[in-house]
């Protein structure tokens, strides 16, 4: 994970906007499922109980090897933050065994 944009301010400094864009750039990023087609996930989870989900976005604006586009859930508090990518991608067409999972740097949503 290189970076994490908000779409709305063109903030990057890890303070996102609920219900509006972001960006997460990096490499190795395309979010695909265990059967390569079917999406990867994104979750959330409250910084002060890490082990609970709290939200999992599955619906991308753009999911690429370097970019993943997708609106922050409007649903969620105010507040920090950690958040996963996981992903079966491999850089081949045939998915990885075992999931992929990519932590980000803590937001604060806003």
């Amino acid at each position: 994970m290189t970076g994490v944009l908000d779409l709305k301010t063109q903030k990057m400094d890890g303070t996102l906007t609920r219900g509006q864009l972001t960006k997460f750039t990096g490499n190795g990023l395309l979010l695909v499922g265990s059967d390569g087609t079917s999406p990867g996930a994104i979750d959330f989870y409250q910084s002060d109980s890490p082990d609970t989900s709290v939200e999992t976005v599955t619906i991308f604006g753009h999911n690429t090897d370097t970019e993943v586009v997708f609106v922050v859930p409007i649903d969620l508090t105010e507040g920090k933050y950690q958040v996963t990518l996981t992903t079966y991608y491999s850089g081949t067409e045939t998915p990885l065994e075992e999931p992929r999972v990519i932590e980000c740097p803590e937001v604060t949503l806003v």
